[in-house]
């Protein structure tokens, strides 16, 4: 399954050049690999707010990478952890940042490989 959207950073291609893009796929695998770890974090914290937080950035980057079902789930757990009662839907949020993490793996390692 394919989760990084070519087209999309084809055109970061044009608009920035390849070794920028280049540079900014770096960026994205390390940052991308810190926010997985943080998540994992907040989700034993049970910390909520900074995984809406988190969840919101995510949303953001991956959507800025082509990494599209990504950012949609990011959405959601946003949603969620940023709604009423996030404590109340624990497991959900929990099976939610397994999926999303997974998720962010499969595509960091896509996105290395990636040759456009």
């Amino acid at each position: 399954m394919g989760y990084v959207n070519r087209d999309i950073l084809k055109q970061m291609s044009i608009d920035v050049g390849e070794e920028l893009l280049n540079t900014l796929i770096n960026v994205f695998v390390d940052d991308t690999t810190e926010r997985i770890k943080a998540f994992k974090i907040q989700l034993d914290k049970k910390d909520y707010a900074n995984m809406g937080i988190s969840a919101h950035t995510m949303k953001s980057v991956c959507a800025q990478y082509g990494v599209m079902e990504c950012s949609a789930k990011a959405k959601e757990l946003e949603l969620i952890c940023r709604g009423p009662q996030p404590e109340l839907k624990e497991s959900e949020i929990r099976k939610m940042v397994e999926e999303l993490c997974s998720d962010l793996k499969a595509a960091v390692e896509e996105i290395r490989d990636i040759s456009l």
